[in-house]
């Protein structure tokens, strides 16, 4: 609906002639070729060729079939996207009719009760405003607040954890997923928003990655996450990009600085802290 954080990351990409992004995923398939090469004539210099037809075989069906994922997830966004647009029209009916104050808050309210509001307009429609006014207030608390810092064990006890030193600390460990080592300065991003104005060279630091900031990949020149693993998505485009990645780092969003110079080690999985930018 909104394509500015795509076209402002074109931009900058055009501006400030970034890589290629085709080049790398280029070097990408070449490399990996090469390693499916080596495999295979390992098996074959050992005897082994029962294994070297089946790791063959796995890695022909793994390009085939990982597609079919990809689009399985396409798909399904594409159905949620119609249910949008229905209910984004019927939000613009509410509001026109003066029961609710912009079309958007219609996402404030349970589906049950979107279908008792068309169902019996006259029954649900009084003090419709004052509800959604408290759940946009309640929504805005929950988005300026941090997970607290617990462990929930299986038993359903709390347990707190032990918080890093933020003031002395100096290297923080997390996984390694995307081989390389990278020095820069430091992109905290909490929003997709936010990455229209990141500038191109930086690090990004983010408390987790999703398909929606994909686009910033082809400027960053590395990546540091709260969350994931080696499966990640973050981790996953990492590796396409050829960018140095380390994931599941805790609290990294709130220990490193925006500005701050990083260096991201995607071999040994630690990112060492240097002076922030002054």
């Amino acid at each position: 609906e909104d394509p500015s954080f795509v076209l402002q990351t074109m931009r900058e990409i055009l501006i400030h002639n970034r890589p290629d992004p085709r080049e790398s995923l280029r070097r990408q398939e070449e490399t990996g070729q090469q390693a499916v090469a080596e495999m295979l004539q390992c098996f074959r210099s050992q005897g082994a060729m029962p294994r070297a037809w089946l790791f063959g075989r796995l890695v022909a069906s793994y390009r085939d079939f990982v597609l079919l994922r990809e689009n399985l997830k396409y798909r399904l966004v594409g159905r949620f996207n119609s249910l949008r647009k229905m209910f984004l029209a019927l939000g613009r009916i509410l509001e026109q009719r003066d029961w609710i104050a912009e079309c958007d808050d219609i996402f404030y309210l349970c589906h049950e009760e979107i279908c008792r509001l068309v169902a019996d307009p006259s029954g649900v429609a009084e003090g419709l405003k004052s509800v959604l006014a408290q759940r946009k207030q309640e929504h805005q608390v929950y988005t300026q607040s941090t997970a607290p810092d617990i462990w929930v064990t299986l038993d359903g006890q709390e347990m707190p954890m032990n918080l890093p030193d933020w003031e002395n600390v100096t290297t923080l460990h997390g996984i390694g997923c995307s081989p390389g080592r990278v020095t820069g300065l430091a992109y905290i991003l909490d929003t997709v928003r936010g990455g229209v104005a990141m500038p191109p060279g930086r690090i990004l630091v983010a408390p987790f990655i999703d398909p929606g900031l994909t686009p910033l990949f082809m400027t960053a020149a590395g990546l540091v996450t709260e969350i994931g693993g080696t499966l990640s998505h973050g981790a996953t485009v990492a590796r396409e990009y050829g960018l140095p990645a380390v994931v599941r780092v805790p609290h990294v969003t709130r220990i490193i600085k925006d500005g701050q110079q990083i260096t991201v080690d995607g071999f040994t999985g630690v990112v060492h802290l240097g002076p922030s930018e002054g």
